[in-house]
């Protein structure tokens, strides 16, 4: 019987997975755009502008197309795999070239529902590893822009800085307020977005409000010493590890580790 034949299973679930690997493509070029676009419209109305208007695009529509010369890609254009290389891995109507990225994704999606099928067979176990297998695929092709990764990457090691040294004895009214005020502090900047909007949108404490826009207090004084580690600004550093009472050599311990593990969890993202 076809669900009890390990073989049998296998090879639907590679032509399975093959199919579902050249939607993987499409979910891996189009997701971040279709988010991005949202982002940027939601932004639009934080900031109280007019959002701007981009061509529709979903998962389904339009077709799948050549972004060089707009090409539309037909069936026979988009079999798995096979269609790549009688293509050459060029587009047919510009000859430009289509990335290794597709069939190498259509490829491996194949392989791992293949393996899935064989080891768990035709269960519940095994719908849910095919399942697993194309969300983590999806997650592992799909590549934000390397200023959205910077910014990200910054925040959290603001963030998670600011938490070290509030438990190294700065006088920060909570770690809590201090990760948040780390955080926020890219906010302005990544979204072309002034202060004074964000902290009203937001509904801000006067805590966070007051470091953010740099007036004294102790946790503007951690926000300060955040950016002269990120700017290796050796004078800076002298005057607000004197002003917080911490030793350099603790502070630049607690950013080397807030720093490395930011950019840890990018990695294991991306």
């Amino acid at each position: 019987m076809f669900p009890g034949d390990p073989v049998m299973l296998a090879i639907a679930g590679a032509v399975l997975g093959l199919l579902i690997g050249s939607f993987l493509n499409v979910v891996i070029h189009r997701l971040p755009i279709m988010m991005e676009r949202d982002w940027a419209q939601q932004c639009a109305e934080f900031k109280g502008e007019t959002p701007p208007a981009f061509e529709p695009l979903s998962l389904a529509r339009p077709r799948s197309r050549c972004p060089r010369c707009g090409h539309s890609i037909t069936a026979l254009e988009n079999i798995p795999v096979i269609s790549w290389l009688l293509l050459r891995g060029r587009c047919k109507g510009c000859t430009a070239p289509i990335s290794l990225r597709y069939p190498l994704i259509e490829a491996v999606t194949g392989l791992l529902f293949a393996l899935a099928a064989w080891h768990f067979g035709f269960t519940a176990a095994g719908l849910g590893a095919v399942v697993l297998i194309a969300a983590l695929l999806a997650l592992t092709g799909a590549h934000p822009s390397e200023e959205t990764r910077h910014y990200a990457i910054t925040a959290l090691t603001r963030a998670l800085f600011m938490g070290k040294i509030t438990r190294l004895g700065a006088p920060a009214e909570s770690a809590a307020a201090a990760f948040e005020i780390g955080l926020l502090s890219i906010a302005p900047h990544a979204l072309s977005l002034p202060l004074e909007t964000l902290i009203r949108k937001l509904g801000l404490s006067a805590t966070s409000a007051r470091a953010l826009g740099t007036h004294t207090s102790p946790e503007g004084a951690m926000l300060q010493l955040a950016y002269a580690c990120d700017n290796n600004d050796a004078e800076a550093l002298a005057v607000y590890s004197r002003q917080l009472d911490i030793p350099l050599h603790q502070i630049s311990v607690a950013y080397l580790d807030s720093l490395i593990a930011a950019s840890a969890l990018d990695a294991a993202l991306h």
